[in-house]
């Protein structure tokens, strides 16, 4: 099937990352992210203590990802994304170590991150003088799933059909086509 079967499985991902948000899309990312990166750990909040700003990191590169997947009918998401951008990284630091590098996931399905939320991830990079802030696409989350091995796209998304109607001859089916408009013509002038 070759390329036509990754056109189906960016279709499907596609599909998946247009109908979740919330903690499905955090899962859906986790799953991408932990079978694309072998050094990611997702977090998860805990009691009081929270997730302190941190969603999921890979503590080697002392990177950071927070997630944001709002509804779709949420109407101020774009304020609100870009609150959060911020707000959670100023968590980080004061319960996690070693943070050089800060990613904000926002399922933007498709759309690219907004301006005002990549500018404002420019300035915090320069004020905190990281390695690098920066908004994290789904055009690139579906690249790394693309680059995943065929096993782990089908746990993540649960394969895609397979269907190959290459026997199928044309003759035939207007033959068939043919025959059963003949027939219901003939019942008619009954």
């Amino acid at each position: 099937m070759g390329a036509n079967e990754d056109f189906y499985y960016r279709q499907f991902f596609q599909l998946k990352v247009y109908k979740i948000s919330g903690d499905e899309f955090q899962r859906l990312f986790n799953q991408v992210m932990g079978y694309a990166h072998p050094g990611f750990q997702a977090i998860t909040p805990w009691g009081n203590w929270g997730d302190g700003g941190n969603d999921g990191w890979i503590p080697d590169e002392g990177h950071y990802f927070q997630v944001y997947g709002p509804k779709p009918t949420t109407t101020d998401s774009e304020t609100a994304a870009l609150k959060k951008a911020i707000d959670d990284f100023d968590k980080l630091p004061k319960k996690w170590q070693d943070v050089r590098s800060y990613s904000f996931v926002m399922n933007d399905r498709f759309q690219c991150i907004p301006a005002p939320i990549a500018s404002a991830l420019q300035k915090l990079e320069k004020d905190k003088k990281l390695t690098k802030a920066r908004g994290f696409p789904m055009a690139e989350l579906m690249e790394f799933f693309m680059q995943l091995a065929l096993d782990k796209r089908q746990d993540i998304i649960g394969g895609i059909p397979q269907a190959d109607v290459t026997f199928i001859d044309p003759r035939e089916v207007a033959e068939r086509v043919f025959e059963k408009s003949a027939s219901i013509l003939m019942a008619v002038a009954s």
